[in-house]
Parts: C-alpha cells; sequence; structure tokens
C-alpha cells in the first residue's frame, strides 16, 4: 500500500510513461509493473486526490528511497 510505479504503452520513444500511485493492494498488476517507490508520509495528501481526482498536483523535492 502506498507504492509508485510505471507503465507506457509499449512503444520505445515515444514519450508516453504514466506513473501510478496505488493507495491498495492491486495483485492484477504483480508481474505487469515495477514498483519504483513508496509512500513514506503525508499519505493523506494522496488520499485527499483520489477523492478530488480533478484537482491538480505537483511533486517536488522528490530524491533517492533508501531500505526499501
Amino acid at each position: 500500500v502506498g507504492t509508485i510505479a510505471m507503465n507506457n504503452n509499449g512503444q520505445a520513444n515515444n514519450n508516453d510513461s504514466r506513473f501510478i500511485i496505488n493507495l491498495k493492494n492491486n495483485p492484477e498488476f504483480n508481474n505487469n509493473y515495477v514498483v519504483i517507490g513508496s509512500i513514506v508520509s503525508n499519505f493523506n495528501v494522496l488520499q485527499e486526490i483520489a477523492e478530488n481526482p480533478k484537482s491538480n498536483a505537483t511533486i517536488v523535492k522528490c530524491g533517492l528511497i533508501y531500505n526499501i
């Protein structure tokens, strides 16, 4: 719960990558997407975005994740 993955449409060099933020377990993603990060704080902000999907959000001050 609280993981970040990335996918694209499978075509190379098309700038079509998307981030997927999982707020719950999604077993159907297993063997299809690679988790590239996890939510370590402010999970409530993601829940608020999920409840208001037409709101704008900006990711700032992101960096490397250690000790996953």
